[in-house]
């Protein structure tokens, strides 16, 4: 398969400074956060994309993504492109995928505009997703095989390359796709139906 270098959609520009970045983000409870790291080398990078995905891999199904896993692919997401692209370029097509899934714009948002982050942050208790539902409370299902959660990813990143038989994922929203594409293989079978009784309604 053959991956597109993930799209970065960001509200505030990094700022460079010298051998460090400077940038803002939003932890999952909406908090803001500025914080200056150091530049990571795309060797550097592309170990930490390995990382993450063996932790992902080995955490079980339905893992979610920690509070430190987060400000790790904030900071990763904050570097100049040129640098995430020299880091692109050493990861296999597992790596690939991996780095999709942090950094594309389809999946999660990148680094925050400061001013925009402090007035979401105030509102966020009003917020509700797709499901009608306030953001905190709201809990989507994972994959349930490996197989879905491959499909889904394909779905997501490379619709076109879907096999007929998987087309109804192309019904389901972005935020359902991110969270079967990001589900843990770890302990998952192979092979299930899409039409099972508990997600029927993503068939």
């Amino acid at each position: 398969m053959s991956m597109k270098f993930p799209e970065i959609s960001r509200g505030g520009k990094p700022e460079i400074q010298g051998n460090s970045v400077r940038f803002t983000y939003l932890d999952s409870l909406s908090q803001v956060h500025t914080n200056t790291k150091p530049l990571l080398t795309p060797e550097d990078i592309s170990r930490r994309v390995v990382a993450r995905m063996k932790r992902f891999h080995s955490a079980g199904p339905g893992t979610r993504e920690s509070e430190s896993s987060r400000a790790d692919r904030k900071w990763i997401s904050a570097h100049p492109e040129e640098v995430l692209r020299k880091a692109w370029e050493q990861l296999d097509d597992h790596g690939k995928m991996e780095m999709v899934m942090m950094l594309d714009h389809n999946s999660h948002w990148s680094t925050s505009d400061p001013g925009w982050a402090a007035s979401h942050a105030k509102n966020f208790q009003n917020i509700q997703g797709d499901t009608q539902k306030p953001l905190q409370g709201d809990r989507s299902m994972p994959a349930t095989s490996r197989l879905q959660r491959r499909a889904a990813a394909i779905a997501k990143h490379e619709p076109e390359k879907l096999y007929k038989r998987n087309r109804g994922l192309l019904s389901m929203n972005k935020k359902d796709l991110s969270h079967y594409s990001s589900t843990s293989e770890k302990g998952l079978p192979h092979k299930r139906s899409l039409m099972s009784k508990r997600s029927s309604r993503y068939a």
